[in-house]
């Protein structure tokens, strides 16, 4: 026989109990006595049961906790401890350390652990070390391998419950823990607690090898694998190994071309969730991350670090020249200029590059799987983002439209890149003349000025060339790889700007109109070269004599002609000389008797698109742009009918 011993001590005391049904029952009837005659009626009715409870304790030996306050009694004691807080409602068991308050002694007990270095529980099978037995316990699932939870809506099953829940919560879309400041919602309180120190500005995980500061422990472990060059996981396509599981499925993806990630409004595929999450805001026009000094907001947290440098004059300084740059990326690229160093290596061939987007490129080289082919010209690439951009040239789609002019775009860093234009933002500058560019292609351009090397030839005509995108888009005179077609006329090019400005043949807009005389020009350097006739401004100075030009034209022949400062381009057949290649080029026509441009009137051909509109309008429109006053011939130019005029028999 057992007995059952009402305590008037605390949450500490053990009592033995009979029959755990009976208890059940006894706790029953209190909870239905107490809201009528309190605690002392309760504690009494407890004495009286006593009896009851030990005749029916017959096949059973175990503890009980009892409530020291209402009588309560409970099977385990963290059970008890918890129902105990709804009495007092408080955690009265204070944390010395950090003053964190608790329920029950054996608690306080535990998370004392959490401040000292000892770890008393022992992994039997593999030695690891742990500060609680909870946390042990935890640890244990892993070896046994049992997973006794399941996920009611997917099946899918989990070592601990608090896995579940928050499982559970990717079906529900719950989110319970909400931002104070920003309102973002979470799904897990850790989470709210790394993202809050985008707000605070805390970042209290330090580097040891280079005091990087993390916002998150994750981050910091993260960050450790830069400075090992362990990397476990390898590609099953192309060997490529990584310091990460999750780098490598994403690199996985590549070859396998999967984007499990899709747009729900505009149906792009990601093959990342983040790249998703990113894109989705362009949509909803979300801008979540907010400075606190100016309130301005960012759709991206590296945009609104970049920011904050605006704010704390935080500089990179070169210690080369003293050039000051916002990050530290900009800083090294800039150094790299002084040094020439490459620092991105291709595994395939060990060519080095400056950048990682021009080693990006370069890759393409070496991918001999080329499974996705195209439709329309059965060309193949070996990645489905590249068909993709590459079909948008056949079928004209343009799915990236500028929320300002409406003007459309086939890939979104095109978009971007236009986007600057309404901004007027160069984040690109020259580190020799400070001269700032809206593409950093642009910038390294007109760097090559500067130093005048031309280290990229062609191994066909050994001309050469300033950078590998020069010597690359040149190569396609060659190869015949003429990709860039006009949707109008079929006509097909090798550069992509070259095309657009061929469309421009057919199209009558002219959307840029001079101010001071109305003319209109189909496009901005049409009207840019234009406007100096009006106002007399001479941009281009020459740096031997302060002589000042109008347009660059006069100022390069000026410099040839009386400083002797650079040379002419001179034709191979003939002796006739141009101040551009671009002339020289339209002349070599004659020689090979390219008459590309033919009129729709007449079968007559031309060798310039400038002759053919001369004699469209001398021969087939109806109002030339000059007549003589006197034997009303037509005239396409000026000096022309000036000429005619003098010589005219009707004058």
């Amino acid at each position: 026989m057992y007995q059952l011993f009402k305590t008037e001590t605390h949450s500490d005391t053990k009592t033995e109990i009979g029959d755990p049904l009976a208890v059940m029952k006894v706790n029953e009837e209190i909870s239905n006595l107490m809201p009528d005659s309190g605690l002392e009626a309760a504690s009494d009715y407890i004495a009286l049961r006593e009896t009851d409870v030990l005749q029916s304790s017959v096949n059973f030996t175990g503890h009980c906790y009892p409530c020291s306050i209402c009588g309560k009694v409970f099977m385990e004691e963290k059970d008890r401890d918890t129902h105990e807080q709804q009495h007092t409602g408080g955690k009265r068991y204070k944390c010395s350390t950090c003053f964190k308050g608790f329920g029950s002694p054996k608690a306080l007990k535990s998370h004392s652990n959490v401040h000292s270095d000892v770890r008393p529980y022992e992994c039997e099978i593999c030695g690891k070390q742990f500060k609680t037995f909870s946390v042990l316990k935890e640890h244990a699932s892993i070896h046994t391998g049992i997973k006794k939870y399941c996920c009611q809506f997917c099946d899918k099953q989990f070592r601990l419950m608090v896995e579940l829940i928050r499982h559970r919560r990717v079906h529900t879309g719950e989110r319970p823990f909400p931002c104070t400041i920003c309102g973002k919602r979470f799904v897990q309180s850790a989470h709210r607690i790394v993202h809050m120190r985008i707000h605070t500005r805390k970042r209290p995980y330090e580097c040891s090898t280079c005091h990087a500061r993390f916002s998150s422990n994750c981050g910091l472990r993260e960050h450790f694998k830069v400075h090992s060059d362990v990397r476990p996981f390898q590609c099953g396509h192309c060997e490529k190994r990584f310091k990460t599981s999750a780098a490598c499925r994403t690199h996985e993806r590549l070859h396998s071309g999967v984007k499990p990630y899709s747009c729900t409004v505009c149906g792009k595929s990601f093959s990342q969730k983040s790249g998703l999450v990113t894109h989705m805001r362009v949509h909803t026009g979300e801008k979540p991350y907010v400075c606190l000094v100016c309130n301005k907001r960012y759709k991206t947290s590296s945009n609104l670090h970049v920011h904050k440098r605006t704010h704390d004059n935080m500089q990179y300084n070169c210690n080369i020249c003293g050039k000051s740059y916002r990050t530290s990326l900009r800083l090294k690229m800039h150094v790299m200029q002084h040094t020439g160093e490459k620092i991105h290596k291709c595994e395939y061939c060990n060519k080095l590059f400056e950048s990682s987007h021009h080693l990006k490129d370069h890759a393409k080289v070496h991918m001999t799987d080329k499974k996705y082919s195209c439709t329309y010209c059965e060309k193949r690439y070996s990645r489905c983002t590249d068909l993709t951009v590459h079909v948008r040239r056949h079928t004209g789609e343009k799915p990236y439209q500028c929320s300002i002019c409406a003007k459309r775009f086939v890939v979104s860093g095109a978009l971007n890149i236009h986007m600057r234009v309404h901004t007027h933002e160069k984040p690109y500058e020259c580190t020799v003349c400070n001269r700032r560019f809206t593409q950093q292609c642009a910038m390294e351009r007109h760097c090559a000025r500067h130093t005048a090397t031309k280290s990229f030839e062609c191994d066909k005509c050994s001309r050469s060339f300033a950078s590998e995108e020069q010597l690359k888009e040149h190569y396609r005179k060659h190869t015949g790889d003429w990709t860039f077609e006009c949707s109008v006329c079929n006509k097909k090019f090798y550069r992509n700007n070259s095309m657009w400005k061929h469309r421009l043949v057919h199209s009558t807009v002219k959307p840029y109109s001079c101010p001071y005389c109305g003319k209109q020009f189909k496009t901005k350097q049409g009207l840019k070269l234009h406007t100096p006739t009006h106002t007399g401004d001479k941009r281009f100075t020459c740096e031997h004599c302060s002589h000042q030009f109008q347009s660059y034209e006069q100022y390069r022949r000026h410099r040839i002609d009386e400083h002797n400062d650079g040379s002419w381009v001179t034709c191979s057949l003939c002796p006739k000389k141009f101040l551009f290649r671009k002339y020289l080029n339209l002349h070599m026509r004659v020689h090979g008797g390219m008459k590309d441009y033919v009129c729709n009137e007449c079968p007559k051909r031309f060798f310039t698109a400038r002759n053919l509109k001369r004699h469209h309008f001398m021969k087939h429109s109806p109002n030339g742009r000059y007549a003589c006053g006197f034997c009303f011939q037509k005239y396409y130019y000026k000096f022309e009918v000036l000429k005619h005029v003098r010589s005219c028999i009707h004058n």
